[in-house]
């Protein structure tokens, strides 16, 4: 009768046992998963950002040359400051800025 009882008592630790293992193991994966997840959020934000970086230096780059073109017209002396608004598609504040040499106009 006491190796029965014995035998109950070890089965009920074997089982006990393994529900702790489900639920550590349950527990592994779940981290695992928010670690992948995280990793995962990370890299699309950084290419989101090289995106928009990107997005920003090209818009950057055409004003630039925008201005630069009005600077150009300008030394020129043939085009009243509106043709070369009109020309660029700088407005005429813009134009008048950079005949007066402010930077980034």
């Amino acid at each position: 009768m006491q190796k029965a009882i014995g035998k109950l008592r070890a089965m009920s630790a074997d089982e006990a046992d393994e529900e702790e293992r489900d639920w550590a193991e349950a527990r592994d994966k779940a981290l695992r998963d928010e670690i992948t997840l995280l990793a995962v959020a990370r890299e699309e934000g950084i290419e989101e950002g090289r995106k928009e970086g990107h997005k920003q230096g090209h818009k950057q780059g055409r004003e630039q040359a925008t201005r630069e073109t009005a600077r150009n017209l300008i030394q020129l002396g043939a085009l009243s400051d509106a043709q070369i608004a009109q020309a660029t598609g700088l407005t005429l504040a813009q134009v008048e800025a950079v005949h007066a040499g402010e930077p980034d106009a």
